[in-house]
């Protein structure tokens, strides 16, 4: 095996790296979780630290996750009694995201994805807007 070594990029990354000669940089938490379990990872798949912090690289602290699973983890779902739930930030509640959220049409995406609100908090939040837009308006200001 090459010689490994450390590198700690405080400024530039949230990650450690290790510099192998044979493929150049790869964050540590990977090299890890390469020499404990397999060869190679497989396509579509990431190591993700449980705990969030990056510089805790315990293998006990890696878990190899879909790269659906992991955005998902990032972005506020989870699943409460076998059901996928995301968090309203207006009411903060886990609601099932599939059947309480509205589904939207993002122009950069083709697919469409839960809105950020569920559908009570979604009319509270219209009506807070278009009351701001229409108050804006009265007062001759552009919104």
């Amino acid at each position: 095996m090459p010689q490994t070594c450390v590198k700690m990029r405080k400024y530039r990354s949230k990650y450690r790296y290790v510099h192998r000669s044979s493929v150049g940089q790869i964050p540590l938490h990977v090299y890890i979780w390469l020499q404990h379990n397999m060869p190679a990872i497989p396509k579509g798949m990431v190591i993700h630290h449980i705990n969030g912090n990056t510089f805790d690289n315990r293998i006990s602290n890696l878990a190899m996750l879909t790269v659906t699973e992991h955005i998902r983890h990032h972005n506020g779902w989870k699943s409460i009694d076998g059901k996928t739930c995301k968090r309203c930030p207006e009411c903060g509640q886990y609601k099932n995201a599939f059947t309480e959220f509205y589904w939207v049409q993002r122009r950069d995406r083709k697919c469409k994805t839960p809105g950020l609100y569920c559908k009570p908090c979604h009319t509270i939040v219209m009506r807070r807007w278009r009351e701001r837009k229409q108050y804006a308006k009265r007062q001759n200001k552009i919104f």
